[in-house]
């Protein structure tokens, strides 16, 4: 029971291996797709067509062969229930061995063999009474006088025959239709056989569907060289990147200029300058309200449909840039596959026309029914020595009388009717024995047979789990391959229309939990190809162009209207060098406490938001000179900076005083290397500015974009650098930077009108036709319906057909053996009659012979 349950399981087990698979498998196909292979396809196929062609539909009663399971079982499976009452296999074997060895078990289902045995022994008897010799042993009482029967005796004798005649003939029908009925069980286990072999290999596209071996390993050789480095695939791929490079590119430098300009409005050394001898006390903050516009600048790129081209570009370049790992990986399963394949070449020997099962089937469908009709015709061959016994006797028990002999008032009995009424009674010995023992040794077989069929029509998850003891099977409680899961899903669903994926049934990690392995093949291969192309072809039904995007437009308006010197403002602290109090009292120059180091008065407007005006420096220069006697310029590079000569007589001296080491500390503010001003530069280090980038519309190329091949790197790119500046520098750097965020705005739209179709059309095509559609395919083909199927057409086949048929052609042979017995008794009694006639005849005349012979005195 053990061994074809577990050939069942390991063959199953097989069929999951086919998940290992799932993407490519080993380069040289040839060593997977052998001529054996499409040999064993082949044969399949035609021993289908010949076999299942020529069979009607399997009409099974289930019920009724459940019973006859139960019947050949003696009642109830021991082996079944050895296994479920044992704690090891070992345990399971000696139940077994003991439930066999029981005078009941045997009794029940040997009987035909003890009925043999009984047969031989009455014959010996009966055989040693039917010499002359011993006569005296001959059982019975014996008539005195030879006496002819009357006709109601014979018709009685008669009758008592015709019964043995309808017992052998209902016999010899019945085992006539068993083994009928056996031979369409073969050939139906031969079709599932073939049926099955036919799907495991070349699959099945009917319902339940199953990809097959050999379109699997097509389908994986297709993808396993399209990721080859020389591939067509792999050319054509790197091409249409080539080709849709500038995307990406354009990608990089929007994202190069958003950090430049994050960077230069959050540097610490920006937003609280100091020199040498210490704080500024000056706070550059206000750009800072920046960073929500700015990340919602970069939030819109993610929905925007150059993000979308972007993202598809790198989901594809990703998968084929590791490609190589997953070929490795998944090459290491190709041993798996060539052992399934092994596995699966054994079944040639059920489709091969010139292989021993081929043969076996032959000989069954012709021999079968050959040894029925030779039992039966010799059945009746003695059968008709007795019609011809009893015929002769009901015809002519007696011959004529002759006149001549002295002794003719003596009835002259036929000898022929108890000579062949002998040779059949004594000829029936052989059927009789031989059908017994047949019998015998067919219902011993089917026996254990039914034992296991009753088993594989039983068998479910629960019946499994509690046979595991029992069988010495450890089954996986979590995670791997399961067994129970297999039965369940697979070989005995609940729902017959039910057609799983085996890779259901295997789980694998992700990282992070245990999921189905079809999830996560869905997950990391196919999956995030989906999702770009899709979130990409929705982004292309949009119209809305990125330089129009009211993010970025309203970021830059920003940037070109709010200078970045408006934003320092100074920020006195109760220890500063400023005393805020005097300049609080005075309401024209308290203004120097807000006043940036910008020339004009500024009025920022955020997002379309309209903020405070911001006073600058021109501001506080004119109400300096009321209170002044005169001022001179500064040498720095803010023109506007004066240096003011407080008025005594003013009466304001002591807040001009202040107001002046405010302006003292502007003018150091305005000295180089305060601030950090992050900008582009060429391959030389020299600074250059995105914003005169060049495009030309007959070569779809740019220049002048500050893009060159980077040290160590294969690809062009761009390069920023931190250095000290003034803040007159950093305030173009950053209005030069917001010019070349609009520039590349408008290249963005560009290359997505030029590079767009070509990644959503051929990028899209040449990873579905090579890659998606391929695994998918192979996926979703990993089907188990079909098992349930092969398992129900050979429970039926073997079990409800097949040994139920074989144990009624047995149960056949015994019943004609019975009444071949019944026959043989029967014919024993006439022949008993008419020989004591003849012998008492015979007697007669011979004491008549020797009365004539005395002479008279």
């Amino acid at each position: 029971m053990h061994q074809p349950n577990m050939r069942l399981f390991c063959l199953a087990g097989w069929l999951c291996a086919l998940v290992l698979a799932c993407c490519c498998v080993p380069r040289g196909m040839s060593q997977y797709i052998e001529a054996e292979d499409t040999e064993l396809a082949a044969q399949a196929a035609a021993m289908k067509a010949d076999v299942c062609g020529s069979l009607e539909d399997q009409e099974v009663d289930q019920e009724a062969g459940r019973e006859g399971l139960q019947s050949l079982m003696g009642g109830s499976n021991i082996v079944l229930e050895a296994i479920l009452a044992s704690k090891s296999a070992d345990d399971t074997t000696d139940a077994i061995v003991e439930d066999v060895v029981d005078p009941g078990f045997i009794i029940s289902i040997g009987y035909p063999i003890l009925l043999a045995i009984l047969t031989l022994l009455l014959y010996v008897i009966l055989c040693y009474t039917s010499y002359p010799c011993y006569k005296c042993c001959r059982c019975c009482c014996r008539p005195k006088e030879p006496a002819k029967h009357t006709v109601k005796a014979k018709v009685v004798c008669l009758l008592l025959l015709c019964v043995s005649v309808i017992g052998i003939i209902v016999g010899g029908s019945l085992a006539i239709a068993a083994s009928s009925k056996a031979v369409s069980g073969f050939d139906h286990v031969t079709c599932t056989a073939a049926t099955m072999t036919d799907t495991i290999m070349s699959g099945s596209t009917s319902a339940p569907t199953f990809i097959g071996l050999i379109p699997m390993f097509r389908a994986i050789e297709g993808v396993d060289n399209s990721l080859d480095d020389n591939s067509d695939m792999m050319t054509e791929f790197w091409s249409i990147l080539d080709k849709t490079q500038s995307i990406a590119d354009v990608n990089t430098l929007l994202a190069e200029i958003l950090d430049a300009l994050s960077s230069n409005i959050g540097h610490a050394s920006n937003t609280n300058p100091s020199d040498t001898a210490g704080s500024l006390y000056h706070e550059c903050t206000t750009l800072q309200t920046l960073t929500d516009p700015l990340d919602a600048a970069r939030d819109s790129l993610k929905g925007s449909v150059g993000e979308a081209i972007v993202n598809a570009r790198s989901s594809a370049e990703e998968a084929m840039n590791s490609r190589a790992d997953i070929q490795t990986s998944l090459r290491s399963a190709a041993d798996a596959m060539k052992d399934f394949k092994k596995q699966i070449r054994s079944l040639k020997a059920f489709v091969d026309p010139d292989g021993f099962f081929y043969a076996v089937r032959e000989q069954l469908g012709s021999q079968a029914m050959v040894s029925s009709l030779m039992y039966t015709f010799g059945a009746i061959t003695v059968l008709m020595f007795g019609f011809c016994a009893m015929g002769v006797y009901f015809v002519k028990e007696v011959n004529k009388a002759d006149n001549n002999l002295v002794d003719d008032d003596i009835p002259r009995f036929n000898k022929t009717p108890h000579r062949i009424a002998c040779c059949a009674w004594s000829c029936a010995c052989l059927p009789i024995s031989s059908g017994c023992i047949l019998a015998g040794l067919m219902l011993v077989i089917a026996a254990p047979i039914a034992c296991m069929c009753d088993i594989m029509d039983k068998l479910s998850e629960d019946l499994l789990t509690q046979m595991s003891a029992g069988l010495d099977m450890e089954l996986p409680e979590s995670g791997g391959f399961s067994i129970q899961q297999l039965i369940g899903t697979c070989l005995a669903p609940d729902d017959p229309s039910l057609n799983a994926n085996m890779l259901d049934l295997v789980m694998t990690s992700n990282g992070t939990e245990q999921v189905t392995t079809r999830a996560y093949l869905e997950a990391t291969i196919t999956a995030p190809l989906d999702l770009a192309f899709d979130t990409l072809a929705t982004a292309m039904d949009s119209s809305t162009t990125m330089a129009g995007n009211s993010q970025f437009t309203s970021l830059v308006q920003f940037f070109e209207e709010t200078p970045f010197s408006s934003t320092c403002i100074p920020a006195f602290s109760d220890n500063s060098v400023v005393d805020a109090t005097v300049l609080l009292g005075d309401d024209d120059l308290k203004t120097a406490l807000e006043t940036s180091m910008s020339c004009p008065d500024v009025t920022p407007d955020i997002n379309g938001t309209t903020t405070a005006t911001i006073s600058g420096i021109d501001s506080l220069n004119t109400k300096m000179a009321n209170v002044s006697t005169g001022s001179v310029a500064t040498s720095t590079t803010t023109t506007c900076l004066k240096e003011w000569t407080c008025d005594p007589a003013s009466g304001r001296a002591a807040a001009c005083a202040e107001a002046k080491k405010v302006i003292a500390l502007k003018e150091r503010l305005a000295q180089p290397g305060i601030f950090k001003c992050k900008r582009f530069v060429d391959a030389f280090g020299a600074p250059c500015d995105p914003k005169d980038m060049v495009y030309n519309t007959v070569t779809k190329t740019w220049s002048s974009d500050c893009m060159f091949t980077q040290a160590g790197s294969s690809t062009d790119g761009w390069q920023t650098e931190e250095a000290s500046c003034t803040i007159v520098e950093l305030e173009d750097t950053i209005t030069n930077l917001a010019a070349a965020l609009t520039k590349t705005l408008e290249r963005f739209d560009i290359e997505v009108q030029n590079a767009g179709n070509v990644i959503n059309v051929d990028l899209r095509a040449l990873c579905y036709a090579y890659i998606v559609t391929p695994v998918l395919s192979i996926i979703d083909g990993i089907r188990c319906g079909f098992m349930a199927q092969t398992w129900d057409g050979i429970i039926n086949g073997l079990c409800f057909e097949g040994v139920v048929a074989f144990g009624d052609m047995g149960k056949s042979y015994f019943v004609t053996s019975v009444f071949l017995v019944y026959m043989a008794l029967v014919l024993y009694s006439f022949w008993r009659m008419s020989i004591d006639n003849v012998n008492l005849e015979a007697k007669r005349r011979h004491e008549l012979a020797k009365i004539h012979a005395v002479p008279s005195s």
